[in-house]
């Protein structure tokens, strides 16, 4: 029996333009991490431009050529290293928050004896240990002459909440959207 390479590609094409579709949930939390850190002269279309043209080396060896990327590109852009620094390690600590959350739900919903519950606690202890990890490292590394303070942003409690549920919130979309393109193309 053959192969339909014509529903392939057509599920291929509308795949990667629900996919393209998606990825301004992405372009939008980084830009929201970035306007938390203080920048205020990228537009979102230049963080677009930036996101897109940097997201394909993500899928080179090391998993780390787009976020080397956006730094490059965003500091050709003017913006400032702190910032860019700033955003990518909440961007990360958001996704391993997110992660520990989406993880937790999963052993709650499949809970069968007592360490299940103990692994949930972990995973929520270290999932929200997430979000003060980037203080800690910071300090870390200043007091071991490695960087320069980031002089991370002093905001108010739910002006932080409110950054924190936005991006999460993108991201959890995105997240859920790319799942079900994927499901569905398999």
């Amino acid at each position: 029996e053959g192969v339909d390479l014509k529903n392939i590609f057509v599920l291929l094409a509308i795949g990667s333009i629900l996919y393209a579709v998606i990825l301004v949930l992405l372009v939008a939390a980084w830009y929201l991490w970035l306007r938390w850190f203080g920048e205020t002269g990228c537009t979102f279309f230049d963080c677009f431009l930036i996101y897109g043209k940097t997201q394909i080396a993500k899928y080179l060896p090391g998993n780390v050529f787009h976020f080397a990327g956006r730094h490059v590109l965003g500091r050709r852009m003017g913006i400032s290293h702190q910032v860019l620094i700033g955003a990518v390690i909440y961007e990360n600590a958001s996704m391993i928050l997110l992660a520990g959350m989406i993880t937790l739900i999963g052993i709650l919903l499949g809970m069968q004896n007592k360490i299940d519950i103990m692994v949930a606690g972990v995973i929520l202890i270290v999932s929200a240990s997430a979000l003060f990890t980037p203080r800690i490292l910071q300090w870390l590394l200043v007091r071991l002459h490695f960087v320069e303070p980031l002089n991370f942003p002093c905001r108010n409690f739910v002006s932080s909440l409110k950054i924190f549920a936005l991006s999460n919130s993108a991201y959890l979309i995105f997240f859920v959207s790319a799942g079900c393109i994927l499901y569905y193309a398999i």
